[in-house]
């Protein structure tokens, strides 16, 4: 029997942002894909790959006033309506190509999704919608149970990856400003908490949970409503159980210099590990004369044939050249509840062991006093685990600014510049490479390829 895998990926840009922002990462996942999968006639297996980019929600005005589950409705819309069409007849035309090569077609589809700042929240919300009870017509298990039995050539449609870059999980809501504050950090979150309050309208509100401050409140009812803050409420069993499908959850986030998404909001935690890397093992990050990018720090890649995999895929210097360092630390899975212990005790001398889960009025902050958030979201969105890499990234202070979606190397002018082009082509590849080692193992297909033999 023949058979053929699907890789589809699935890319969202950020608040305000357009379908070109991911075109480079697309293309080059799609060359790298093509390198490393060389389909030659009457194999028994063959790989292709079809990438999309969101167009929905772009334009910086229109995104800032939508509520985000506005926003998940819309991407969700857009979503499987390319599947049903554009994708679909990429599928019949590989199906009847290969179907001629044997008689016996096995037809496997990967799904992965890839978000950029509000982006990976919106690709959360859409993972709950293709995972839960689907209608049309009929009633269906999830979205994917409909599409395989109206389309029964199709065999398996099987999660691979969820990736999400610099994206707001536990929100935006500055933690108050404190004596010890530099004058930058005080005057930088005066300008984030008015900008989330007062200019970003619906999505803003959310990000700093004042969601009772929302004018429209007949929005599509997507999750479960368990909770009065949305982003508590993307946290429900529901929605993480969509999430846990997937194999590869991947969260990224820069160390400092981010301005819109700070670590800890990306990385779903409580401590960032920047002030003890500034005063301990300063060697780690990147000198601040100096204009690069690099993997600081990896942490829930489980020990054995996972790790071991990785390492041999991504996390070496030939693959990873100047992103990756051998001195790259690979640490254990931040201990959340010890996290939430520790903010507790800085902020209340006496406090009640309680079910975090339920501390959705307990607002605690972060280790470096950038954030302060829920207990209960910090707790909910950790009830899976998360792959995290930790990334140092320094421009000039006056493009600080630009720190949060430089990687994505959009068409801005200052990418052009020599040193931007060579940090911006780093981060690009590891993207790719990430996304198709994934795939390889998802697949089971270590045995046979390889980033490593990729073809020049």
């Amino acid at each position: 029997m023949k058979k053929l895998n699907v890789l589809y990926c699935y890319f969202i840009h950020c608040l305000g942002g357009k379908k070109t922002d991911f075109q480079f990462v697309k293309k080059q996942t799609e060359e790298t894909f093509e390198k490393v999968f060389i389909n030659k006639d009457n194999e028994k297996v063959s790989n292709v790959i079809s990438c999309y980019c969101s167009s929905v929600n772009s334009g910086y005005i229109a995104a800032a006033k939508t509520p985000l589950e506005v926003m998940i409705d819309n991407d969700f819309m857009e979503y499987t309506q390319h599947f049903e069409t554009n994708f679909m007849e990429e599928l019949k035309f590989y199906h009847n190509k290969y179907l001629q090569e044997d008689k016996d077609l096995e037809l496997n589809v990967y799904i992965t999704i890839v978000g950029h700042s509000i982006g990976g929240n919106i690709a959360r919300g859409i993972i709950t919608k293709l995972y839960s009870t689907f209608s049309k017509n009929e009633i269906y298990k999830n979205y994917f149970e409909y599409i395989k039995q109206k389309n029964s050539f199709i065999s398996n449609i099987q999660p691979c990856s969820f990736v999400s870059i610099c994206s707001p999980h536990l929100g935006s809501l500055t933690a108050n400003s404190k004596k010890s504050d530099s004058f930058f950090k005080k005057a930088e979150k005066f300008v984030v908490r008015n900008a989330c309050s007062s200019v970003l309208g619906g999505i803003g509100k959310e990000l700093v949970f004042q969601d009772n401050q929302l004018k429209n409140t007949k929005l599509p009812k997507i999750h479960e409503n368990t909770s009065k803050n949305l982003l508590i409420d993307h946290c429900n069993p529901k929605a993480m159980d969509a999430l846990a499908q997937f194999p590869n959850r991947t969260l990224f986030s820069f160390l400092r210099h981010d301005l819109q998404v700070k670590y800890c909001s990306a990385m779903g935690c409580l401590e960032t590990p920047l002030p003890y890397l500034l005063k301990k093992e300063k060697s780690l990050l990147i000198p601040d004369n100096q204009n690069d990018i690099r993997i600081v720090m990896i942490s829930g890649f489980e020990k054995g044939p996972e790790l071991d995999f990785y390492k041999k895929e991504l996390f070496n210097e030939a693959l990873s050249k100047g992103f990756y360092y051998n001195n790259t630390k690979i640490v254990p899975s931040p201990d959340i509840d010890a996290q939430i212990q520790r903010a507790l005790k800085m902020k209340f001398s006496k406090f009640n062991e309680e079910d975090y889960e339920k501390m959705e009025d307990v607002f605690v902050d972060d280790n470096d006093q950038q954030l302060s958030m829920p207990v209960a979201v910090v707790k909910l969105f950790n009830k899976i685990s998360f792959r995290r890499i930790t990334m140092d990234l320094v421009l000039p202070s006056s493009l600080w600014i630009a720190t949060h979606g430089i990687t994505l190397d959009g068409d801005v002018s200052l990418t052009q510049k020599p040193y931007m082009r060579n940090l911006i082509d780093k981060a690009k590849f590891f993207y790719s490479h990430l996304l198709i080692s994934d795939f390889i193992r998802t697949s089971e297909q270590y045995n046979t390829y390889s980033l490593l033999n990729m073809t020049c």
